[in-house]
């Protein structure tokens, strides 16, 4: 128990240099407002228009800003702009959906994924993705549903508070015999907030979530650092992050308990762990709304999952093409 402890001091001590060391690097302290040659040229521009968001943005694999502001006449601009001030785009953007407003993408494709958990064969399943944002407010739906609600933005950070409910995670007891007689796994509902920032072209992230279903009260934080690319209609995505996971979650996926365990299947009580993983996605421009998205993944676990009976492998890897169209 107090080895259990210490893991989880030492794991959360690195998370806690490492976010410090992003927020140092994403520039906190200066960051808030527009720098002012880009202010005086939207002013220029667009007198007397109120901006209402600013966004970090990949052109031509160069950084800048994304600006959506309104003008005194009532219309919608977004423009892309250097921090040196030099407009590059400025497009009139449309009323969006209907009734609602905001922008909706509906995606479908095929992913192939190879699990952590004993006797599970690489599965093939057609997948459907949905995302709808308007504003600050996002709404996604693709293995689990989550919603999200910038509370705060500028050109260099944002925090966003964020809620989940997650209907498939884990194994299931009918993926095949080794499994009879384990516990079944419910829907999970969580709470978080993340923290997201942009630096020199690479984004950089910190994500903060806690169960509360009472299911397990567990807790995972994850860090990432990505560096897109941008080749006009094609986009890559290249990311890493390190995931530190609670003792309560680690058992509630891996765990196995005196009533649940048989000769083959020997009790099981896991420490926190950690996941490290890398992703690369590919988004290609087939038409201004139509995009081509390729997607792998790879996850390396810890010694606390790797150890458990129930699971046979150190690592999982998954594989998703598929098209998206933005309504």
């Amino acid at each position: 128990m107090k080895m259990e402890s210490q893991w989880s001091r030492n794991y959360l001590i690195i998370l806690g240099f490492t976010l410090s060391f992003v927020l140092v690097l994403c520039g906190v302290i200066r960051a808030g407002n527009l720098p002012t040659a880009v202010l005086e040229r939207l002013t220029d521009h667009f007198p007397g228009a109120q901006v209402t968001e600013v966004e970090p943005a990949m052109w031509e694999g160069q950084s800048v800003l994304e600006v959506d502001l309104i003008t005194t006449d009532g219309v919608a601009y977004q423009v892309l702009v250097t921090e040196t001030g030099e407009i590059l785009e400025a497009e009139k953007e449309d009323d969006g959906l209907p009734w609602v407003g905001g922008e909706l993408l509906v995606g479908f494709g095929v992913r192939a994924e190879k699990e952590l958990y004993r006797d599970t064969d690489t599965e093939v399943s057609p997948v459907p993705f949905l995302r709808y944002e308007n504003g600050a407010f996002q709404i996604q739906a693709y293995d689990d549903i989550s919603a999200s609600y910038r509370v705060f933005g500028s050109p260099d950070f944002g925090l966003s508070i964020k809620g989940g409910v997650d209907m498939g995670g884990g194994y299931d007891t009918g993926d095949s015999r080794y499994f009879n007689g384990m516990d079944k796994l419910n829907t999970i509902y969580t709470l978080g907030a993340s923290f997201e920032s942009e630096f020199g072209g690479w984004t950089a992230g910190i994500e903060f979530t806690q169960d509360v279903s009472g299911e397990h009260n567990g807790q995972e934080i994850e860090v990432a650092l990505g560096h897109p690319l941008d080749y006009g209609k094609l986009e890559i995505r290249p990311t890493i992050s390190a995931t530190w996971i609670s003792k309560k979650n680690v058992d509630y996926f891996y765990g196995v308990s005196a009533r649940e365990a048989r000769p083959d299947r020997p009790a099981y009580s896991p420490g926190s762990s950690y996941e490290i993983g890398a992703e690369l996605m590919l988004l290609y421009s087939i038409f201004d709304d139509l995009q081509f998205v390729a997607t792998v993944e790879v996850a390396k676990v810890g010694d606390e999952i790797k150890d458990s009976p129930l699971v046979d492998e150190d690592h999982e890897v998954e594989a998703v093409v598929g098209l998206v169209y933005t309504f």
